[in-house]
This record gives structure tokens, sequence and C-alpha cells, in this order.
């Protein structure tokens, strides 16, 4: 089959009304997201992973959200016949190839090629959620969803690890780093969103965001995760601060946009007060009380130091491929996939040729448009504007947990691909989707 084929209006496009496409794209949509929310919820008194990350296996989701999109979509088809998509998919079954020739283990490799194809499971969510009337509302319950399987992973923990937790003195849980991943884009669209809505929209978008912070912060006592918020919240901030019209930002303040930014400040405030330890009774700081005693970072820096130790010249510039593996001295769990300092396992897979591209794209491109969209608007078409105030908070907060605590993982690119559909949709025709009244102006 030619790949022009695919432009072509999809099959159900072609029998289907709107109306009939958006409620089987619905029901893609929270099939999707509900197989991958009952396979977080199944890991939690187990506590096993499988593959490349925690929702390693969770191929049904992938495949029913990608299929339905395919079956519906256009500009999906379009998206997936692009130069840069093909060369994406080239560059895995090179390097699938590259990790057999270097005789990594197949599962390792079959885990690597499930996390790496989750982005396009992350653009069609998002598309899929687009073909409904209201957006807004199934983004919201997205967050809603796995929220509540957070706090739900964390009740059960209590319940059932309370002499580990006692000892600790704190409640590790693996489902709550899968649904804080997965949680991290979405509520940062959601903020720049939401957040103009109303009232109830500003309070119970507030209120998942305080479960997810109480999840996270409080009782895993995580630092990398206060970190995420506090990039989320405070980065969110700089767009909420700007007027929106005709589903664009424009370079106007208004005193009712600088009063919804300053709610993205004051969450971003009282996250570093509880980084500090200075927010409630009896709290210690997360920073010095873990610093003293807590050799983590340390541990982290030499099983990176290990790992680059371990790789041969050639390997340093075509990586090890997919499916490398070593052993970890902090895991101590024998072979692993994946480093905590996560941007480095680019290098250990795909070695210099990939790993510098993707990390000057990272740390270089991504916060120069930023600082472009924030400091210079006028050198940007107001959509791209749009889309990287409204998109890249929650990329950056990804971004913090890739470069300090693991991200290698189903979850991380899931939200990444969730990013990227954001970004493109917003950048092709701006957030009219989520502001159809030409009445709904801040």
């Amino acid at each position: 089959m030619k790949l022009k084929t695919l432009h072509k209006t999809p099959p159900l496009a072609k029998i289907g009304t709107s109306s009939l496409l958006g409620i089987f794209s619905l029901i893609a949509f929270y099939a999707s997201i509900l197989l991958l929310a009952m396979r977080i919820a199944s890991t939690i008194e187990s506590d096993s992973e499988t593959g490349g990350g925690i929702l390693g296996s969770s191929l049904m989701p992938f495949i029913i959200a990608v299929g339905a999109e395919i079956l519906v979509d256009k500009k999906f088809c379009q998206f997936l016949t692009k130069k840069a998509t093909l060369s994406y998919f080239v560059v895995l079954v090179f390097y699938s190839l590259w990790g057999l020739i270097q005789g990594n283990e197949v599962s390792f490799l079959i885990g690597d090629i499930v996390v790496l194809v989750w982005p396009l499971g992350g653009v069609a969510l998002f598309r899929l959620m687009l073909k409904s009337k209201r957006p807004t509302l199934h983004l919201f319950a997205f967050i809603c969803l796995f929220t509540a399987v957070m706090n739900y992973s964390q009740i059960v923990t209590l319940e059932t690890q309370i002499s580990e937790i006692l000892s600790s003195g704190r409640v590790i849980n693996k489902a709550v780093y899968a649904c804080s991943g997965l949680l991290l884009v979405p509520t940062a669209i959601a903020v720049g969103i939401l957040f103009r809505k109303g009232v109830v929209y500003v309070t119970l978008l507030l209120a998942m965001v305080a479960i997810h912070f109480y999840n996270i912060v409080l009782l895993t006592a995580t630092r990398s995760s206060a970190i995420t918020l506090l990039v989320l919240m405070l980065f969110s901030s700089v767009g909420l601060s700007y007027k929106i019209k005709n589903g664009r930002l424009t370079t106007k303040q208004s005193f009712l946009s600088i009063l919804i930014a300053m709610l993205g400040v004051i969450c971003s405030f009282l996250i570093v007060l509880t980084l500090i330890g200075n927010l409630f009774d009896n709290s210690t700081s997360l920073i010095s009380d873990r610093g003293a005693d807590d050799y983590t970072t340390l541990l982290r820096m030499l099983e990176l130091a290990d790992a680059l130790d371990k790789l041969n010249a050639v390997q340093w510039i075509f990586g090890g491929g997919l499916g490398y593996a070593f052993y970890s001295i902090v895991e101590n769990v024998g072979m692993v996939g994946a480093l905590h300092i996560g941007v480095f396992t680019f290098l250990l897979k795909g070695g210099l040729t990939i790993f510098l591209p993707i990390a000057i794209f990272l740390y270089v491109i991504l916060p120069a448009l930023f600082g472009i969209a924030w400091l210079n608007p006028s050198s940007l078409d107001s959509n791209t504007r749009t889309a990287a105030l409204i998109v890249l908070p929650g990329v950056f907060s990804l971004l913090v947990l890739l470069t300090l605590s693991g991200g290698f993982s189903t979850f991380t690119f899931l939200g990444a691909g969730f990013a990227l559909g954001a970004f493109l949709h917003i950048q092709e025709e701006g957030l009219g989707k989520f502001f159809p009244s030409p009445r709904n102006k801040v």
C-alpha cells in the first residue's frame, strides 16, 4: 500500500456523521484510559514491573487509541506519513536491529519498543478527546481518573505496608509515580484552559492538584516530584497572565488575567514552603532532612558512571541499542533497562548520535522557544506562541522528572506524546475547540 493512501478520508469518516464519529472517538478514548488505569491499579499490591516500565505491557490501550484514530481522523493519518514521523520509526527499527546484534535480551528490547512507541499513543489520545463537543470536560475527566487511582493506590499501600512506612517515614508506591507522570502534561494544559473557565472549574482543578501534591510530595516525600509540580505551576502562570481571544493568547494583560496567574504563583510558593519545611506544623525540609543521611543523589551518579564505564568505543557513538540493560547499584535487583538520571538512558541505548540532538532539543531549543514566546511575543505567530505557553510548562515538568528521577518509562513518553498532539493542534488551530464561544475572553 502506498503511503499516500493514508491521506484519503479514513474509513469511518466516510460513512459516519460528526456526532457518530465523536461518540466512537470518546468510546475509544475512555476505553484506553480506563485500561491504563486498571493496569496501574493491578500493580499496586504486587508492585511488579514489566519490560520498560510499570505500563510496559499495556499494548491494548495503545492499539485501541491509535487504531481508532486511524479509522476516524485524516489529520492523524497525515501525521503518520510526515517525514519526521517516518524518520522516527526508521530510527526505532535501526536501533532494534542494533540491539539484537548486540545480543540484548528480547524482553528488555520489547519493553523499550513499547515505551518509545507510546508517544504516538499520546498523540492519538489527545486527538480522540478533540473529537467531542466538550474536550475540556474530557480533559478534566482524564485528570480526575488518574488522580483517583493515585489516591486509591496510596490508601492500599498505607494499609498493607504499614511497618515499612513506619521505618522509612515514606510511602513508596510505584503506581503513584506512574499516575503522577501521566498527569503532568494534561494538568499543565488544563491549568492554561480551566483557570479561565470560572470559579467552579478553578476550584475543582485546584482540588485535583492538591490531591496530587498530597500523595506525591507529602506522603511519598520525593523532592523531584515536588520540583516537577513547582515547575508546572510556575511556568503555567506565565501564560495565564495574558488575555485570550478567539482561542489565542494575546500580548495584553488585564487585572483578571494577572489575578488568575497569581493562583499559579501562590501554588508554586506553597510548594517551595513545603520543600524547605515551613508550611505545615512539625514538618521537616525535604531538602535538608533527606540531605544529611540520604545518599540517593550520590548513588545515582555512581550508577551513571558505572553504566557509562561499561560502554565500548562503538557504543559511545551508536549506543548499546534498544534492550540494552545493566546492573544497577541503586536498585540492587539485577539487570535494569534505564538509569535513574533518565536522560542519559538515551546515551546508553543510542550513543552520542542520539543523545546530543535530544539533549540540545530538550535543554536548549524548548526553553528558548518558551523564552521567546514570553519575552519577545511579536517574533512568533499567535498560534505558536499560544502552544508554547500552554503546553511547554508540562513538558518542562516531564524534563525535570527525566533529569532527576528516571522518566524513561511508558507514562512519561505517553505524556510527551500528549504534549506533542496538543502543541501541533494549537499551533494549527489555536484553542478554539476549548473556547468555542466568543464570550470566553479572559
